[in-house]
């Protein structure tokens, strides 16, 4: 329920206790395979909420070395990815804009994830390199990382990197459709992606709403409609 279906409706923070509560019971009662996805969710609710990146990196660090102390080489294969993640955003890695340093490497971890049809891996190694790609200003890559990290939807459809590749894809979308104004599919997959944000901000307006606006600002700055984008871009601040 907290990993997959409590941000549809509430403030995805509400889960994080809820989600180390269950991690405890779990090792408490041997189901140490249920415990480290908790640990999983945990880590992913508390970046996807805002915490502090020094925190999360923190944790994931901790929980990483449990996860290998166990054996349970599938969770920490998906966290390993979130952690690299958080320390590229840090600074702490050759290239930013690679999976690949302290936490895993890149290269390896797709070449196994393809052998072993981990689809769920692959779809979250492709969702941080579009994350990363947007954040650092590299648009080509951000878009084909919004190309290859669509299937999320369908491997995994109700965690929530979900709404985190809608939102990058759809900035990403706005943002070459604003670069490259003949190729109208880039304009229809904002909308869609915006579409998709404005119908689950009704549903979860913490966790939704100032992303839709932002989507909404940021494609209306791509239509070349200023005083519009500059007064959704306010609204989005504070939301």
């Amino acid at each position: 329920v907290y990993s997959c279906c409590t941000h549809w409706q509430e403030h995805a923070s509400l889960s994080i206790d809820a989600l180390l509560l269950a991690h405890h019971q779990g090792m408490s009662a041997g189901d140490i395979e249920y415990a480290m996805w908790c640990c999983y969710f945990a880590c992913k609710q508390s970046l996807f909420c805002g915490r502090p990146l020094a925190a999360i990196e923190k944790d994931m660090r901790g929980y990483q070395a449990l996860m290998k102390d166990q054996g349970q080489e599938s969770a920490l294969a998906s966290l390993s990815v979130w952690w690299q993640a958080v320390l590229n955003l840090q600074g702490r890695s050759e290239n930013p804009l690679e999976l690949s340093g302290e936490a895993m490497n890149q290269r390896s971890v797709l070449e196994e994830a393809e052998q072993a049809q981990n689809t769920f891996l692959i779809c979250i190694v492709n969702l941080n390199r579009l994350c990363l790609a947007y954040l650092l200003g590299d648009l080509k890559l951000s878009a084909e990382m919004a190309k290859a990290s669509r299937n999320i939807q369908d491997v995994a459809p109700g965690v929530v990197e979900v709404i985190d590749q809608t939102f990058y894809d759809g900035l990403t979308s706005c943002a070459m459709a604003k670069s490259t104004p003949g190729k109208r599919s880039w304009k229809s997959n904002a909308r869609k992606n915006m579409n998709r944000m404005k119908k689950w901000a009704r549903a979860a307006p913490e966790n939704c709403g100032h992303k839709y606006l932002l989507m909404k600002a940021e494609y209306a700055a791509a239509m070349g409609v200023k005083g519009k984008a500059l007064e959704t871009y306010k609204k989005a601040t504070v939301t």
